[in-house]
C-alpha cells in the first residue's frame, strides 16, 4: 500500500484502511473496472486464429468448390 498524507487525519484514515474488508461483489466490480483487456500482440494473434487462412484457397482451389471447410467469420463484405 502506498500512503500519501499531508495531514494527521489523512494518515489516520490511511492506517484505518488496513481493516477494510471488501465483499466478493466489490472485488468483482473493481476487477471489471480495472481490467486492461487483452494486450497487444495477443489480441491480434487471437483475432488471426479465428480468421480463415486464404493461402489454402490459392494452393488447393479444388477443396473450396463447395464453399470450403470453414465458415467465414468476417462478414458479408469479405465473402466472395
Amino acid at each position: 500500500m502506498i500512503i500519501a498524507a499531508r495531514k494527521t487525519e489523512q494518515l489516520e484514515d490511511n492506517i484505518r484502511a488496513v481493516d477494510l474488508r471488501l465483499s466478493d461483489d466489490d472485488v468483482r466490480q473493481l476487477d471489471a473496472a480495472s481490467d486492461p483487456g487483452v494486450p497487444y500482440p495477443k489480441w491480434m494473434v487471437l483475432q488471426l486464429d479465428t480468421a480463415e487462412d486464404p493461402r489454402s484457397k490459392i494452393l488447393h482451389p479444388e477443396r473450396y468448390t463447395e464453399g470450403g471447410p470453414w465458415k467465414d467469420l468476417r462478414g458479408p463484405r469479405w465473402s466472395s
